[in-house]
């Protein structure tokens, strides 16, 4: 009974400092996206991600110039 409490609460108190639940079904169309550490790890993996399912403009923040125009060439 108190481990059904204490989730309930964790869950309200996630909706409530969270701004809500995201109803928003994938459709980023006409937003911007920053994504740091691009080049390389889950940053290029959630650029490519992006890039295929949504319509969105993307930025990809990375230190390296260089590092960066060959991750986006092999994502593209």
């Amino acid at each position: 009974m108190l481990w059904g409490v204490a989730a309930a609460s964790l869950m309200l108190l996630k909706r409530w400092g969270g701004g809500g639940w995201n109803y928003n079904k994938g459709n980023m169309g006409g937003k911007v996206i920053i994504i740091t550490g691009a080049n390389s790890g889950i940053g290029k993996i959630c650029v490519r991600e992006l890039a295929r399912r949504n319509p969105a403009k993307i930025i990809m923040a990375c230190r390296s110039e260089k590092r960066g125009l060959k991750a986006l060439n092999e994502i593209k």
